[in-house]
């Protein structure tokens, strides 16, 4: 749900100098499955070790025998700094409203300085 409401708003995305991509622990080969049946049009990285989550603080927590999807959303501005995080592990439908809304009032300060 959540790759397609990215895919869905993608060119909205660019259209506020965003560069879109998707990670997650899956395998390559997934992803490439998982792009094709979506039609999505931004790349995925596997992260097959969970080294890039580790380095953003991105971990699954257990919780009764279960690991949940940790899912997290960075946007990081042209000098690589993260400026705002996102964490919709419950409000999926919500999590690219926010992000989409973050690009803009950042593309409004970057405008105004």
């Amino acid at each position: 749900m959540e790759a397609r409401s990215y895919r869905d708003r993608y060119e909205e995305i660019l259209s506020l100098g965003a560069v879109l991509v998707g990670v997650s622990r899956d395998s390559t080969e997934s992803h490439q499955r998982f792009r094709e049946a979506n039609q999505l049009p931004f790349p995925l990285i596997a992260d097959s070790d969970g080294a890039l989550g580790a380095l953003f603080g991105v971990r699954r927590r257990w919780t009764f025998g279960i690991a949940p999807v940790r899912r997290a959303t960075f946007i990081i501005d042209r000098e690589g700094v993260v400026c705002r995080v996102f964490h919709h592990e419950l409000a999926i439908s919500r999590h690219v409203d926010d992000v989409v809304r973050a690009l803009k009032e950042l593309n409004n300060t970057a405008t105004e300085e």
